[in-house]
């Protein structure tokens, strides 16, 4: 199948939205179809979009979705239109609303994205899209309902972001297609997943947690520091390991270490990010808000139980009870202190949790199956 995948960055960019989209491309390729990247970032932003932006920021003070926009929308129409004149192709893959809704092609077009704007912006709670004028609402959910309308398959991670582009009701029900992300690390193993037992844990003395993410308050930095000190405090030999941020500054504990952004671009640092995920016992990062959650994922193949809160993309990325544990977004972290404690008291769920969240990995959340899923439903339309 010849494929273009039209994005507003280089797809070949691994360390771009935790590598996701660049997996997806090379899986695509491994399974011998034709991928031609287009990136269509490269224009100047019209009158009416800087116009609009001043307006939202100097006047009202409110944020402003540049990229989300009409006027942005036509620029990458004329990108767009030049570059698949000159190509043969069978259809558009995009992970972009604004490219799916202003892409003209006679050519199906394939939304694969978790992003999802509220259609009740009264609704959101991310804070990536909070403060937006009134106006840039208009625009976001204007163009996604564009976008639905104009792609012939809207792909998603997760029965949330699916359930939330229903609300729009500009697309056909059986056209929202749910595919879960794959893990963005290499297949481990079965072995690193088999030897996981709690008992080892209770008999070294010592628990190892592991943070991963770049977004210190949306990611619950503050709640993993809190649980690890009261580990500690209790009696429970307790180090946590953070992957994506540098250093806090109030935070000097000798049990709490940071080893900064992690580039998957780099060998030396891939290697200590598998050592980590290898060594570590629970993998811990409580976040208020997903769009799928792919470090979860991640997590699932070494057979790493996670810990997280019932939250949006988390929900489908962790399955609770059977990978890990979910509690809910408004309950006191004290409640991920009495999940580690009845762990120390019955291994065996711990250990459950563990074999559950490798074949869960192996039946669903990879790459390589991803894919074959994804052209099946191709092969449909």
């Amino acid at each position: 199948m010849k494929i273009v995948f039209i994005t507003l960055y280089d797809l070949q960019d691994i360390n771009r939205g935790s590598g996701t989209y660049y997996h997806l491309y090379k899986e695509l390729i491994k399974q011998g179809h034709t991928v031609e990247p287009i990136n269509v970032s490269n224009f100047k932003f019209p009158f009416l979009s800087k116009m609009f932006r001043y307006i939202s920021k100097r006047i009202f003070n409110k944020k402003y979705r540049s990229y989300q926009d009409p006027f942005v929308g036509k620029e990458i129409s004329k990108k767009s239109t030049i570059s698949l004149g000159k190509i043969d192709f069978d259809l558009v893959l995009t992970n972009d609303y604004t490219v799916a809704a202003y892409t003209v092609v006679e050519k199906p077009i394939i939304l694969w994205t978790d992003a999802v704007f509220p259609s009740d912006y009264k609704t959101n709670t991310h804070p990536w899209l909070a403060n937006l004028s009134f106006f840039s609402v208009y625009f976001c959910q204007t163009i996604i309902r564009k976008a639905l309308k104009n792609c012939s398959l809207c792909i998603v991670p997760g029965d949330w972001n699916r359930t939330e582009l229903e609300k729009y009701n500009s697309i056909n029900t059986d056209s929202i297609i749910v595919i879960p992300f794959g893990s963005n690390m290499p297949d481990p193993g079965v072995e690193i997943a088999n030897e996981r037992d709690f008992n080892n844990v209770i008999k070294r003395g010592e628990l190892r947690l592991l943070f991963v993410g770049k977004d210190w308050s949306r990611k619950g930095g503050n709640i993993a520091v809190s649980v690890v000190r009261e580990l500690n405090k209790i009696g429970h030999n307790t180090i946590l390991n953070i992957v994506g941020v540098d250093r806090i500054d109030d935070i000097d504990d000798s049990f709490i270490q940071f080893h900064g952004i992690l580039s998957k671009h780099s060998k030396k640092d891939m290697k200590i990010l598998d050592r980590l995920y290898q060594k570590s016992d629970i993998f811990f990062l409580p976040s208020s808000i997903e769009g799928f959650g792919i470090a979860y994922t991640e997590a699932a193949s070494y057979g790493l139980p996670s810990l997280g809160f019932r939250s949006t993309g988390v929900l489908t990325a962790v399955q609770n009870g059977i990978t890990g544990l979910l509690i809910n977004i408004d309950s006191d972290y004290g409640k991920y202190i009495d999940v580690i404690k009845r762990w120390y008291e019955i291994p065996e769920e711990y250990n459950k949790l563990s074999e559950g969240g490798r074949k869960l990995y192996l039946s669903t959340m990879n790459w390589p199956m991803s894919i074959k899923n994804f052209i099946n439903h191709i092969e449909r339309i």
